[in-house]
């Protein structure tokens, strides 16, 4: 008896452990077709799109594939009145990082507008920080303090400032923006599913997107082959890393995704070199390495509290 309670426990363990693997899989997966959509989106830019055309063709095609997820797994819940406080400030950010984020792409490297904005793990905990909520660990300040030494390399300022202003000032709003954004939509997440949130965030950035487009830029689609084949890469590959996420966030666990999803800056900067011809300075691709590696010390410190007794806190995109 005994050693059959033995076997079904070894059983059950390395199937976790496979479903962990797998889990992990899924999530690097999502990294590069995030690192891709990241490419994509600047790339059609070139070929006569804008970024609000971009932001709301794509985010119809995101909500129609959630929908789809969210209806087969039978997760549609409905948001009481005490949630919609939450819920306007949580879609407000969603749609003004997700706009900033893509304006920064016209007027700077993505790969670098990128590693500003993977600064909002960070800025989340410092938001906790001031709230009271949460505490850094030792090992948290120190991640800090050397992301901001890694941006100074990346920024290459002991050469020279020659970067846009503006495109800098965008990326960290939309850092700013979706660290805003987790914080606020985190009690929404704790009482329903986190795609079904997202779901409705988006659905919230679809209307701006679309009365922005209207009646600001107009629609601008690409009419040359070679565009529209990107221009229709790049709205798909963000719902494919959007679902690829939650499925591999469900299976891996939140630690894990929030560790494994720091490739997203390096999958990023090759897809930039290899797509757009980017190429940075050795003095900037050690400052992205060094942001890269405080990011993951963060996560790290809070694993260390997690595993010690204290909450855990999730962070989803």
């Amino acid at each position: 008896m005994l050693d059959e309670d033995a076997t079904n426990q070894a059983l059950t363990a390395s199937s976790d452990a496979a479903r962990r693997r797998l889990g992990l899989a899924v999530l690097l997966f999502s990294a590069v077709f995030f690192g891709l959509n990241n490419n994509l989106a600047r790339l059609s830019y070139d070929h006569g799109t804008n970024v609000l055309t971009l932001l709301t063709i794509r985010t119809i095609v995101a909500i129609v594939a959630i929908g789809l997820y969210v209806t087969w797994f039978r997760l549609w819940r409905r948001f009481g009145r005490a949630d919609m406080p939450a819920f306007a400030a949580a879609s407000l950010t969603f749609a003004v990082g997700s706009l900033l984020l893509l304006e920064s792409f016209r007027l700077m490297p993505v790969s670098l507008a990128v590693l500003f904005f993977y600064l909002f793990p960070i800025m989340v905990a410092l938001i906790y920080l001031a709230l009271g909520e949460e505490r850094l660990t030792t090992i948290g300040w120190v991640g800090v303090f050397a992301a901001f030494c890694g941006l100074a390399l990346a920024l290459d300022v002991f050469e020279g400032f020659d970067l846009s202003l503006l495109g800098i000032v965008l990326s960290l709003g939309a850092a700013s923006c979706i660290a805003l954004n987790i914080v606020s939509s985190h009690r929404l997440m704790q009482r329903y599913p986190g795609i079904l949130v997202t779901f409705w965030l988006m659905v919230v950035s679809q209307i701006i997107f679309a009365i922005g487009m209207v009646a600001v830029t107009g629609i601008a689609l690409p009419t040359a082959g070679t565009g529209v084949l990107i221009f229709s890469s790049a709205v798909i590959a963000g719902p494919i890393a959007l679902i690829s996420f939650f499925v591999g966030l469900s299976m891996a666990g939140g630690t894990r995704t929030a560790l494994v999803m720091n490739s997203e800056p390096v999958t990023t900067m090759l897809f930039a070199v290899a797509i757009l011809g980017e190429t940075l300075g050795w003095l900037q691709y050690t400052g992205a390495a060094i942001v890269i590696a405080s990011i993951v010390l963060v996560n790290l410190a809070e694993r260390r509290r997690a595993t010690t007794g204290a909450e855990p806190r999730e962070r989803r995109r």
